[in-house]
Order: structure tokens, then sequence, then C-alpha cells
């Protein structure tokens, strides 16, 4: 409970007045209950002993006014807060998303990412209503126990121990079973993994000619759910049940002990309904603990994704063009992945000239992509430097360095709306005329052609209705009309038909004259009209130099042509 508090304190500090009102009007609710309870066990008494029971009724009934007055008030300010909370939850993540360094969401698989903003939001609705929930089971029975004293102190002294060590017994078990908690987040974000890969991937499925492919890794991740969620349910029920039978043990000790010997039977009787109804009360609380510990752990992980350290930005705004300098230029790069130990490049040094075409070539596992990376600042090297047009990317401010380098990848994907509107993702302020000329230079009026709406024509979730080359050419076209200097292609011909491999070479030689375009490339027709060629293998650069120097030289690079033509006439007969 006090654990809960302090996260929604630390977590929303914008929300501090409403957590405040919550804590404020949760603790007077209780002491509302609480003061309720004991006029009545007076009232009770007084009834029962022939006395004067006029100021207990007078006392139970402006305890009763405040109680429901404070209760309204708290209840509708845990609902006001529980939408201010969500409402920032997400403006939270909403603005660090794009802060965070793209190896953030290289490492989260999509389920993991969607469970995120639910759990975000169901933590940021819950939490008050736990805390509040916490306060109304565990103050009140305390207080009825403290004011017990007043009329019977076997009583009491039942109540005041028998709570604590209800509320104790189920703080530990929750504290035991948070390993188990996460274990069940764990395999609940695996059957989420699994069930989007299975839906995504039917196309993929249904060709290998095997119905049930895919299900077998479906199935394993449900059984370790449907195993988790049992076993966390066990440790749950077993918390929840323990504090139960405390509770119970100590209302079965209060009777015993009251009737031996029963002096007062007006105060006995009073003291035992009130001090039954306070261990009725506090059986919830088992219940509750649970709930905040879950939220904790809900309210921990969206913390933890907020707290993801942010790659600093650059205060340099813009960067010199200067032709005498290479466009790209990396000097004793190393990096390396996460934790994994072997570096991609340790030592990389490499540069790139301003125009033209240079290809990054070389075998899978190489560094290519790893270099895009690098260049695009989607990671930061561990030592070293990247520089464009002579400054280190580090020291551009992110808005300097996206308008200088515009990104082509091999996956593309197009959001669900208009072919025009996916095309003005690169540049959302341009005028018709350089979007229309950078879509035709692109060819993707060609596609539009076809749309009954034309360029208003709906591409689909992920480009779906188009085909994998006319989804290249449209990203091409974002980038054209994004109109950075340098241009990154990542192997974006690799897996094209003869049409659409033609229209993208087209569109890259058209390109050329006056941008710097990189691509990482296997087609021996694109490597051999590059005008310069970067051989890496083994994060080393092996070659470099024009393709036919390369060529002639009969080192790596000829090894790799060769192999590449031999694979190109291959055939069956």
């Amino acid at each position: 409970m006090i654990t809960l508090l302090r996260r929604m304190w630390a977590m929303y500090p914008t929300e501090r007045r409403g957590t405040a009102l919550i804590a404020v009007g949760s603790l007077t609710t209780a002491v509302g209950e609480a003061a309720l309870a004991v006029t009545v066990a007076g009232l009770m008494s007084s009834v029962l002993s022939a006395g004067r029971p006029a100021g207990w009724l007078v006392s139970a009934v402006v305890a009763a006014i405040v109680y429901v007055a404070v209760s309204a008030w708290t209840a509708h300010s845990v609902v006001v807060a529980a939408r201010d909370r969500l409402d920032q939850t997400h403006r939270m993540i909403a603005d660090k998303l794009p802060d965070l360094p793209m190896s953030w969401f290289d490492s989260q698989p999509t389920a993991a990412s969607v469970a995120l903003a639910k759990r975000a939001g169901d933590a940021a609705s819950v939490a008050g209503h736990a805390f509040a929930t916490a306060v109304s089971a565990a103050v009140p029975p305390v207080l009825v126990g403290v004011a017990l004293l007043w009329f019977d102190w076997r009583a009491a002294l039942t109540v005041l121990i028998g709570i604590p060590l209800s509320i104790g017994l189920s703080r530990f078990m929750t504290a035991r079973s948070a390993r188990v908690r996460t274990a069940e987040a764990e395999a609940d974000r695996d059957v989420d993994d699994r069930v989007i890969e299975f839906a995504t991937k039917q196309r993929t499925i249904r060709s290998s000619g095997l119905p049930d492919a895919g299900v077998g890794r479906l199935e394993t991740a449900f059984a370790r759910q449907h195993a988790r969620s049992r076993a966390s349910l066990r440790h749950a029920l077993v918390g929840v049940n323990a504090g139960a039978l405390v509770l119970g043990a100590a209302l079965a000790v209060m009777l015993v002990l009251v009737a031996h010997p029963l002096d007062d039977v007006a105060t006995t009787i009073a003291a035992v309904v009130i001090g039954a109804n306070a261990l009725r009360i506090a059986a919830a609380v088992p219940g509750t603990v649970l709930l905040c510990g879950h939220t904790v752990t809900e309210l921990d992980a969206v913390a933890a994704m907020l707290s993801t350290p942010t790659p600093p930005d650059g205060i340099q705004t813009a960067a010199p063009t200067d032709r005498a300098r290479p466009a790209i230029e990396m000097s004793g790069v190393r990096f390396t992945y996460g934790d994994e130990t072997a570096p991609v490049f340790d030592g990389l040094s490499l540069s790139i000239p301003v125009g033209g075409l240079t290809a990054v070539v070389g075998p899978s596992g190489s560094g290519k992509s790893t270099l895009f990376k690098l260049i695009a600042r989607h990671v930061d090297p561990g030592a070293g430097s990247v520089a464009v047009n002579g400054v280190d990317v580090r020291e551009l401010t992110r808005s300097a360095l996206s308008s200088l380098i515009a990104v082509v990848p091999q996956d593309v994907y197009l959001f669900d709306d208009s072919i025009e509107r996916n095309i003005r993702l690169g540049a959302p302020a341009v005028d018709e005329a350089r979007l229309r000329a950078a879509a035709g230079a692109a060819r993707v009026d060609e596609i539009a052609a076809r749309f009954p709406d034309g360029w208003d024509g709906r591409v689909g979730e992920g480009g779906r209705l188009l085909s994998g080359g006319e989804r290249q050419r449209v990203s091409i076209a974002r980038a054209i009309v994004k109109d950075a200097p340098i241009l990154l292609l990542d192997e974006i011909t690799s897996a094209l038909d003869n049409h659409n491999q033609s229209a993208v070479d087209e569109v890259i030689d058209g390109l050329r004259t006056d941008r710097t375009l990189v691509v990482i490339a296997h087609r021996l027709e694109t490597i051999a009209g590059a005008d310069h060629v970067i051989f890496l293998e083994d994060g080393e650069v092996v070659e470099q130099g024009a393709p036919d120097q390369l060529l002639a030289a009969g080192a790596r690079y000829a090894d790799f042509h060769d192999q590449r033509s031999r694979a190109l006439h291959w055939s069956i007969v």
C-alpha cells in the first residue's frame, strides 16, 4: 500500500495533488468508517443495557453522514485521478517513444510493445482504486481495534494482533510470488508473440504444404502460459487463504476469550459484533495486498521503459556542405550489440565520397546493416566516431541529422492510409508539384493509376495491397521528396521481379547525379554500376575502390564476383 503510494507519487509528479487527495480522502473515509462502527457499538451497548442511547444515536448519525459524504468525494477523486493518470501515462509514452534508442525497439518483440501500452493503461487506471481499496480494508479494522480497548480489551487484543499478522503474512506471500508473477508475464508475452506470428505468417505457413506448421510453437507457448498461470494462481490463493485463516482464527480466539468470564453482557455483545465486523472487513486485506503488488509490478514495467537512457541530442543544427570532404567518414569505430562479447566492428575506418553511388558488399554477417545503423545514428559506437559532412553525428541534433539522411529499408512498412499521405511522410509540408515529381521519378504514378481512388487509394495495413516492389517504390518516393543529400538503400532490389527491379534501377540512376547514394548490394548489375565499392568481411574493410579495379586485383571482391556469377548461370539442366 505504502509502496504503491510512493510509486504513484514518483511516477506522476504533475498529478501529485490528485494523489494526495486520494490518500487524504481514503484515510478520512477509513476514519469515518471506524467512527461509525464505534458509535454503532456504543449505541448497541447502551440499548442492551437499558441506558440512554440518545448521545450515541446522534454520534452515529453524524458519523454516517460524514462517512457517506467523504466516501462519495473520495470515489469521485479516484475516478478523476485515474482518468488524468491514464492521459498522462499515454502522453509520457508518446513523448518517450521518439527519444528511445532504436536498439530498444530491436530488443522488444511486437507483442511486448503492444502489451506495454495495455499494461500502462491498466496500471494507471487501477492504481488509485487499488490504494483506496487497500486503505479501506486495512485502516478501519485497526482503528476499531484501538477503540475496542474502551469496550473489551480481550476483543481489542485479538483484532489488533490478528489484523497485522494477516497483513504481514499476505505481504510475505506476495513478495514470494513476485518471481512467479514475472514468469507468468513473460509467458503471456510469449503467447502474444506466437499468436501474432501465427496470424501474420499464414502465407508462409500455408505455402509450406504443412497445415500444422507453426501450431507446435503456439501450443508450446499456450502450455507454458497455462502452467505458469496455475503456479501464479496457487501462490495467490495461498497468500489470500493464509491471511483469511489468520483472521478466522482471531475471531475464534476472540469468542473464547470474551466468553470467560462474561461480566457485562451488553458491552461484550457490542464488542464481539463490532470486532467480528472489523475482522470481516480485514478479510479483504490479502486480496488488496495482492492487487497492490500486481499494480506496483505493472507501474515498475512502465517506469523502466520511461527511464530507458536516451541518447544525448547534439547541439549543432546543421552540417556544412563541403564536397571536398567525404560525405560519410568513420574513424576507429568499435561497436557491440547489447550483452554480446564479440564486437561487430573493432576499429573500423572508412570514407564514402560525396556524390555518386557507393555499393557496400560482403557476405552475410559482415556488418553491412550495422554500418547503416551507425550512419543513421540508430545506434552509437562504443568508441570512435561517425561523421557526416565532417561533423560527428552525435554533435548534430536529431532533426539536423534527419534532414541530411534518408533511408529506404529492405522491409518497407506503409501505413494504412492513401498513397499520397504515405509519400508525404517524408516531407509533410511538400507542395503538390514536388510530390508528383518525386512520385513520378519513383514510378509511383503507375501504381496510383490502377487504384479507383488514384492518389487517395488506401494501401492497407503495412501496404498489403501493394506488391513488395511497389512498396519499395513508394518508400523511394518518400525518400526523394525528403530531398536529403545522402540516401541509404538497404538491399532494396534483393527480392524484386524484373519489372520493379528495372524501375528501381532507373530511379537510382536518376538520383546519383545530385545525391550521395550508399547501397547495400548483392546484385552484380548494381555493384558493376557503382562508382565506389566497399567490401566488408568480419567487420573489416577488406577492399575498396572502383568495381573494375577490384575485379582486376583478383582478391576477395573478385572471388565474391565469381561466386555470384556462377550462381546466376546455375541451372538444374
